[in-house]
């Protein structure tokens, strides 16, 4: 359990570390900034809960470079889908309505 909550704070301090970082380069609003530290640290998740880096070397980032992208671009395509899905049952407002 403790092993949980610490890595729960260190994910809050990162999303508000990463939103505030957005806010001040971008100029987005809070919402948006934190919807995007939001995906990082989703894509940073999925990349450490994969496994794949634990049997590597240090110099075989090169192919895990293009397994990184994928999971980016499969991240965001999950996103877009599934906020897709909440806009057509009502439950995400937005232009669909």
């Amino acid at each position: 359990m403790p092993e949980f909550i610490a890595i729960l704070c260190m994910g809050c301090a990162a999303l508000i570390g990463i939103a505030c970082a957005v806010h001040y380069f971008w100029r987005l609003d809070i919402r948006r900034s934190l919807g995007y530290a939001a995906f990082a640290i989703l894509v940073f998740c999925l990349f450490l809960l994969s496994g794949l880096w634990e049997e590597n070397s240090r110099h075989s980032w090169g192919s895990l470079a293009t397994i990184f992208v994928l999971i980016i671009v499969a991240a965001g395509a999950g996103v877009l889908f599934i906020r897709r899905i909440l806009r057509k049952t009502g439950i995400f407002p937005g232009k669909d309505q």
